[in-house]
């Protein structure tokens, strides 16, 4: 248990650690400036030439394909990160279920040694009474106990006293070795999960430093494209910029003017799936396809001043960084903001993980969502947002940003919202 307690104190101190690195790390860019005549500067005089032929909607597109390739990096670091949440929340039911397992079996061994101090007294007691202490001998010597049940020689061997001296030992020593068995299973989980959450760490890890990458190299890109758009449309960077904000929030309106279309009226329930042909066990379902029976309308006056108070307590946190891992008070990731503002300011304990707040959640229709519900993207359920109000979200985004409030980001969303119970 000391070795256990000992890793234990090693992760933490690793999660601790890389996660303030993430918050801080700023990735070295690759150099602008590659040597002439090199792989890389013939690269780059092709994608120079690429983009003075290229046209405006061209350009667009390549705006639309770096978003897309920065979308995924992120999704991909929200991943692993609730990956690692998971299997932290696995560690650590692990970890209490072993504690109580060896606390059993701690206690069972002094109550096996009560029993025996017991059996042995009496056995004294006979001896010094005259009685005949021979056939006693087995009783106290290992395995002897269960021989001489076996043969039904305990009924005859002393009085009713010693009979039942001798059974309780019997039960203590056959319940000793039941909770020192299951100890030993509990142990050997605990260490298997934190072996597991070791491995998540370092996934986490590696996903955020490629998103943080991801975002420098494409932010840089980003300024490059809009001054070719600039260039093209004879207009100044600042227009192309605005210009290009419109395009993204009428892209981001069309999805979801989607998203909503493809949701059922509120007066029609979510037809059930059909049902399987065999009895086989089906995959989990995806949360952004029409699978979900939509749960009834709730009261919309239930809960709405706990939703409000979690928005004004996740509203306090904006500014701060995201880390894979938090749950504040200094620095947040997705679902670690939306639990902690249920349970500080909206007085409701909400799992930690993002797919389980989905799974834990009253389904509700976008366009009746109220502050206080939550937004989850992806079919992996990778990020989790908290309803503001008027069309916003607070979020903590993903590596190397900090807790904001924005429009509601449409794409990749599942099909409903969720309601904390």
């Amino acid at each position: 248990m000391r070795r256990h307690q000992s890793r234990l104190t090693r992760f933490g101190l690793i999660a601790v650690t890389l996660g303030t690195a993430f918050a801080l790390a700023t990735p070295a860019l690759a150099d602008p400036s590659p040597a002439p005549g090199s792989d890389a500067a013939v690269t780059e005089a092709k994608r120079q030439e690429e983009l003075a032929a290229a046209s405006v909607a061209e350009v667009e597109g390549m705006l639309d394909s770096l978003a897309e390739q920065t979308a995924q990096a992120e999704a991909a670091a929200g991943a692993a990160a609730e990956a690692y949440n998971k299997a932290q929340e696995e560690l650590g039911a692990a970890t209490e279920a072993a504690e109580a397992a060896q606390a059993a079996a701690d206690q069972s061994a002094i109550d096996l040694e009560a029993a025996r101090g017991a059996l042995a007294r009496l056995a004294l007691m006979n001896a010094q009474s005259g009685s005949d202490i021979a056939q006693l001998e087995p009783l106290l010597t290992s395995g002897g106990i269960e021989e001489a049940m076996n043969k039904s020689a305990l009924l005859y061997v002393v009085g009713s006293t010693t009979d039942r001296a001798a059974a309780k030992f019997a039960l203590a020593k056959q319940a000793a070795e039941q909770d020192g068995k299951r100890a030993e299973t509990a142990i050997k989980l605990r260490e298997e999960k934190a072996d597991q959450a070791a491995q998540a760490a370092s996934a986490a890890q590696q996903a955020a430093e490629t998103a943080i990458k991801a975002q420098a190299e494409a932010e840089v890109r980003h300024q490059e494209l809009l001054q070719v758009l600039a260039l093209k449309q004879q207009i100044t960077l600042e227009a192309a910029q605005a210009a290009e904000e419109r395009r993204q929030r009428e892209k981001d309106e069309e999805a979801r003017r989607q998203r909503e279309s493809a949701q059922p009226s509120p007066t029609q329930p979510t037809p059930a799936p059909a049902p399987a042909p065999t009895p086989a066990p089906s995959p989990a379902p995806d949360p952004t396809e029409d699978t979900v029976t939509q749960d009834p309308a709730p009261d919309q006056s239930s809960g709405a001043e706990a939703g409000l108070a979690a928005v004004a307590w996740a509203r306090q946190q904006i500014g701060k960084p995201y880390q894979w891992g938090g749950t504040g008070p200094s620095s947040f990731d997705c679902s670690g903001l939306t639990s902690q503002a249920w349970l500080n300011g909206g007085g409701k304990r909400i799992p930690r993980v993002a797919a389980d707040q989905y799974y834990a959640a009253t389904k509700i229709p976008y366009d009746q969502m109220r502050p206080g519900d939550l937004i989850f993207w992806g079919s992996d359920l990778h990020h989790v947002a908290i309803y503001s109000g008027n069309g916003n979200m607070i979020e903590a985004p993903s590596a190397g940003k900090n807790i904001r409030e924005i429009p509601i980001r449409w794409s990749g969303t599942v099909q409903y919202a969720g309601r904390v119970k």
